[in-house]
């Protein structure tokens, strides 16, 4: 919840002759430091001035230099004028190749003379997030992995690890605010680490200690239903994951539009994040925003329900404050992971409280910011 918090404080205490409580409204600046990265949508993304700007998978990355001009000494990188010695992480990856299991890895990085190039999916959205430094290696077999990262330097770090490509954050394994992370590991699997600074402008050098548990079940990684819950095949062995309302072919259900949970009386609800899906995500959709903002980044797991036969002025409460998640809760008339439009959603904090305003049947997601691991949560109360 702090972290959906900081850029509206941000924007109240760069405002000093403004008496009034309530910040403006964001307005992304058209000298984005964080320039729009390939994706698969060819749509705008917040960061970018002119839909037709973004670039999609068939569009020149360096387009947005063609009319550039800078100065002597300087280069274009993706729009901006750099100075020429600058270095972009996805230029100087730092492959490690095949890395053993048995032994702890120790990768050195410094982001100082890098431009930011990259946006992590964990980073604020219409952020200034710092330059990035990158790193690539697959491991010799299956099963869990461990980042722990330790800085002499005054700076948060984001860790985010991608299979798939450096520049391409379409498949994340894991992103996360913390300097330690833990993810799950394919063996032949090529996989990107990206580090960046939370803030824009700081910079620094860092260390970062990897190692590997290989997994004692096999296939490792693969979940089957038991008894409605998701049994999964983890580096420690079989683990069980709480599903909401029970489980088919290897995927719980209550986290899709067709699996949503019915709701006809005050409930609570809890389970494992991560046995859950991610199929919605609320950044940029302006009608699940608060006042002045589109909608907030939703990229972790969801929990869908549906609860039926509402009538107007009967009030909803969804409390999702209990658990450690930071979520997103939007209410939909229609279920429409693609293109949601909300006709409710939580301002700041884990609680919505909702006045129906038409009778109908209406859907209510409850979607973690970034993807999380540990417990979720949450209770119902129709009035």
């Amino acid at each position: 919840m702090l972290r959906l918090l900081i850029p509206i404080l941000a924007l109240a205490l760069g405002c000093g002759d403004d008496k009034s409580s309530t910040p403006p409204p964001f307005v992304p600046p058209t000298n984005d430091m964080n320039q729009d990265m390939p994706d698969p949508n060819n749509v705008a993304d917040m960061d970018v001035d002119q839909p037709e700007d973004d670039q999609g998978p068939t569009n020149n990355p360096g387009a947005e230099c063609d009319t550039v001009t800078c100065e002597a000494g300087e280069k274009c990188v993706r729009g901006d004028c750099v100075p020429e010695a600058s270095k972009l992480a996805c230029d100087e990856v730092n492959e490690l190749g095949e890395l053993s299991m048995d032994q702890t890895h120790t990768l050195n990085g410094d982001t100082t003379g890098f431009v930011d190039t990259l946006s992590t999916t964990c980073g604020m959205a219409g952020a200034f997030n710092g330059a990035e430094n990158a790193f690539s290696f697959t491991a010799e077999g299956s099963g869990t992995a461990t980042m722990e990262l330790t800085t002499d330097a005054a700076v948060n770090w984001l860790m985010e690890v991608r299979r798939g490509g450096c520049e391409s954050a379409a498949d994340v394994a894991t992103c996360n605010t913390s300097e330690r992370i833990t993810f799950p590991v394919v063996a032949g699997q090529e996989y990107f680490l990206v580090v960046e600074p939370e803030v824009g402008f700081d910079k620094g050098a860092f260390e970062i200690e990897l190692s590997f548990t290989e997994s004692e079940c096999a296939p490792f990684g693969s979940r089957t239903c038991a008894e409605g819950h998701i049994e999964e095949c983890r580096a420690s062995g079989v683990v069980t994951l709480n599903c909401p309302a029970g489980c088919e072919e290897g995927a719980c259900l209550g986290d899709t539009c067709d699996s949503a949970i019915e709701v006809t009386a005050p409930g609570t609800y809890a389970g494992n994040v991560t046995a859950l899906e991610s199929v919605f995500n609320f950044e940029g959709e302006v009608s699940c925003g608060t006042t002045g903002n589109s909608g907030f980044r939703s990229t972790g797991q969801d929990l869908v329900l549906r609860v039926p036969g509402l009538t107007a002025g009967q009030v909803v409460t969804v409390d999702a404050s209990s658990d450690a998640q930071d979520q997103v809760i939007a209410v939909l008339s229609t279920c429409d992971a693609a293109a949601p439009t909300c006709v409710g959603r939580n301002d700041l904090g884990d609680v919505l409280t909702w006045t129906v305003a038409e009778d109908g049947d209406y859907f209510f997601v409850i979607d973690t910011s970034t993807p999380s691991n540990g417990d979720y949560s949450f209770t119902v109360d129709i009035q």
